[in-house]
C-alpha cells in the first residue's frame, strides 16, 4: 500500500474594498443621498462647493465629490440615529431641498444660502431636532415649506436669526418650535402640535396668519401647551391659538409687552386651568373662549386693543384684571364684553383700564367679586349683572363723576365707597 499525500482547500483572499452604505446620485438635476450612515454618531453632510455643485461626506469620508448641475436634493435615510448637515455653502439651489431622517434620533441642520423651491423635512418615531440657519449666516426658503416629523413626545424645531421664509412654513408633529427674532415667515405660519404637550415661542416676524393648534382629539395628556408672542414678535394678520378637544392640563397664552397681531387674537381653551396674559398690541379684536377651569386672565396697562375684546369664561373660578385699553377714541359700541359661568368669579377692571365706549359684565350664580377702581375710564355705560348670589358684591365708587354711567344688578352686597 503507497501513502497518499492530502491537500487541504484554502480560501484565496481577494484584496480589501470599502463599501460606502451611503450613495450619492445625480438624476436630472437631482442629487440623491440614500443609505444608512456607517458609523453612529458621525455626521452625513451634504456641501455646496460651487454653483450647482456639491459633495457628500460620510463621517470623514467622502462619498461622492464634484457632483455637478445640481438643482435639488433628497435626502432618504434608514439609519436608526442620524446627525445630517446641509451646507448650501452661500450659494443657490433652484429647485427643492428634500430630507426624510427615518425612524430613530435624528438631527438636521440647514444653513448658508438659499432654497429657490420647497424645503421639506419628515421624521418617524423617533426624537428629532431640526435647526434652521446659524444665527448668524443667512438662510432664504422661496417656496412653501413644512416639517414633519412624526410621533415622539419631544420633538424641536427652531428657526434661527437670519432666515426668511418668503412663503408659508407648516409644522406638523412638532413639539417645540421657535421663531427667532431676526427670523421671518413671509406668509402663514402653521403649527400643529402633538398630544404630549407643545411649546411655541415666537419671536420674529409672520407676515399673515399665524395658527397653533395645540393636538387635535386629546392634548396636553403629559403637561399644559404654550404660545408666547415675545418682546420683538410682529404677526401681519390674525393669531390663533386652538387647543385639543380633551386635555389633561390647561395651556398658557403669552402676549409680551412689545408683541403687535395686526388684526385679530383668538384663543379657545381646554377646560383645565388656562393662563392667558396680555400685554401687547392687537389692531382687531380679542376674542378668549375659556373652559370650566379655573382660569386666569390678565390684561395689562401696555395691551391695546384696537376694536373689542370679549372674554368668554365657563364655569370654573375665574380671575380676570383687565388694565388694557381697548376700543378706539370717541367709539360709543360695546367694546369690552365678559361673559363668566356659574363658579365664584373674581373681575378687576383696573385703575389703568380704559373702555373707549360701553363695558358689559355678566356673572354667574357663584360667589362673585366684581371690583372697579375709581380711576378706571368707560366713556358709556358700565353695564354689570352679579347673578344674585347673596355673597356677591360689587366694590367701586357709586359717587357722582366716578364713572360716566353705572347700570348695577344681582350684587347683593355693595361696596360704594372710594376705590382707588
Amino acid at each position: 500500500m503507497s501513502n497518499r499525500t492530502r491537500s487541504r482547500p484554502t480560501v484565496e483572499a481577494l484584496e480589501d474594498r470599502w463599501c460606502p452604505t451611503v450613495s450619492a446620485t445625480v438624476n436630472n438635476g437631482i442629487l440623491a443621498v440614500s443609505g444608512v450612515v456607517t458609523t453612529a454618531g458621525d455626521t452625513l453632510t451634504v456641501k455646496a462647493t460651487a454653483a450647482n455643485t456639491f459633495e457628500v461626506d460620510d463621517g470623514a469620508t467622502a462619498v461622492a465629490t464634484n457632483l455637478t448641475g445640481v438643482t435639488g436634493v433628497r435626502v432618504n435615510l434608514t439609519s436608526a440615529n442620524d446627525t445630517v448637515a446641509v451646507d448650501l455653502g452661500g450659494t443657490t439651489l433652484s429647485g427643492s431641498l428634500r430630507v426624510n431622517l427615518g425612524d430613530g434620533t435624528n438631527a438636521l441642520t440647514v444653513g448658508n444660502g438659499s432654497v429657490g423651491g420647497r424645503l421639506s423635512v419628515y421624521g418617524g418615531g423617533g426624537t428629532d431636532t431640526v435647526t434652521l440657519g446659524d444665527g448668524t449666516k443667512a438662510l432664504t426658503v422661496g417656496g412653501r415649506s413644512s416639517v414633519d416629523l412624526g410621533a415622539a413626545s419631544d420633538d424641536v424645531l427652531t428657526v434661527k436669526s437670519g432666515v426668511t421664509f418668503s412663503d408659508s412654513l407648516t409644522a406638523e408633529d412638532v413639539n417645540n418650535v421657535t421663531l427667532a427674532a431676526g427670523a421671518r415667515v413671509a406668509d402663514d405660519l402653521v403649527l400643529f402640535g402633538g398630544n404630549s404637550g407643545n411649546s411655541v415661542d415666537i419671536e420674529g416676524k409672520v407676515g399673515n396668519d399665524l395658527f397653533f393648534g395645540g393636538g387635535f382629539w386629546k392634548g396636553n395628556q403629559v403637561t399644559g401647551s404654550s404660545l408666547t408672542l415675545g418682546a420683538t414678535a410682529s404677526v401681519g394678520h390674525d393669531v390663533t391659538f386652538l387647543s385639543a378637544l380633551f386635555n389633561a392640563h390647561g395651556d398658557t397664552l403669552t402676549a409680551t409687552a412689545g408683541s403687535t397681531v395686526g388684526h385679530n387674537l383668538y384663543y379657545v381653551g381646554t377646560n383645565q386651568a388656562d393662563s392667558v396674559n396680555l400685554a401687547g398690541g392687537i389692531g382687531g379684536k380679542l376674542f378668549l373662549a375659556e373652559g370650566n377651569g379655573n382660569n386666569t386672565v390678565t390684561v395689562a396697562k401696555t395691551a391695546t386693543i384696537g376694536v373689542s375684546a370679549s372674554l368668554l369664561l365657563g364655569n370654573g373660578a375665574n380671575t380676570v384684571t383687565f388694565d388694557g385699553t381697548v376700543g378706539a377714541a370717541g367709539g360709543t359700541g360695546t367694546t369690552l364684553t365678559l361673559r363668566a359661568g356659574k363658579g365664584g368669579d373674581k373681575v378687576v377692571l383696573g385703575a389703568d383700564a380704559h373702555v373707549n365706549g360701553s363695558a358689559q359684565i355678566t356673572l354667574g350664580a357663584g360667589a362673585n367679586l366684581l371690583d372697579v377702581r375709581d380711576a378706571a375710564v368707560v366713556t358709556g355705560t358700565l353695564t354689570a349683572k352679579g347673578g344674585g348670589n347673596a355673597a356677591s358684591k360689587f366694590r367701586g365708587s357709586t359717587q357722582a363723576g366716578a364713572h360716566a354711567t353705572l347700570n348695577v344688578t344681582g350684587f347683593p352686597i355693595t361696596d360704594g365707597t372710594p376705590n382707588p
